[in-house]
């Protein structure tokens, strides 16, 4: 099967889409009402910052500490530090395709506008999968209590 590319646009992705996508390594493409959704939705956040408007985990802790205000100089380091407390795995690592999948996933969930990011998150994780640049994941399932399993 010719190697296609796969459009992301806001109407739900198809399992034959996503199908075509893991057996023949589709590239991918935001449309741009897409992006201008994401644009949009980033601009939102950029004037709640600028506005110094609490909002849970853009500019107050997280948890426990969501009604600890962070100041917008360490806006930063929150940012970094939220996603250094979700990178780390033990184990072996997750098979390719399922791991092109899940940054499939991730693109699309981002692309609907919701999260606030910028487009060159989105574009950042569409070039890795464009140019077959992929995380290693690694998993080791822990079952409390009786070893570790897999």
């Amino acid at each position: 099967m010719a190697r296609k590319t796969l459009l992301i646009t806001s109407a739900d992705l198809f399992l034959s889409e996503v199908t075509n996508f893991i057996n023949n390594g589709s590239k991918i493409k935001i449309d741009k009402q897409v992006r201008d959704k994401i644009e949009k939705s980033h601009n939102i956040i950029t004037q709640i910052i600028e506005d110094n408007q609490p909002v849970y985990g853009v500019n107050t802790g997280f948890g426990k500490f969501s009604d600890v205000r962070i100041s917008r100089d360490k806006l930063a380091e929150l940012q970094k530090r939220l996603v250094y407390s979700h990178a780390a795995g033990t184990g072996e690592p997750i098979d390719r395709a399922i791991v092109r999948l899940i940054l499939l996933l991730k693109i699309k969930s981002l692309s609907l506008g919701y999260s606030g990011c910028r487009f060159e998150v989105i574009k950042q994780l569409i070039d890795m999968l464009n140019h077959d640049i992929l995380p290693v994941i690694l998993y080791k399932i822990h079952v409390h209590g009786s070893g570790s399993r897999r």
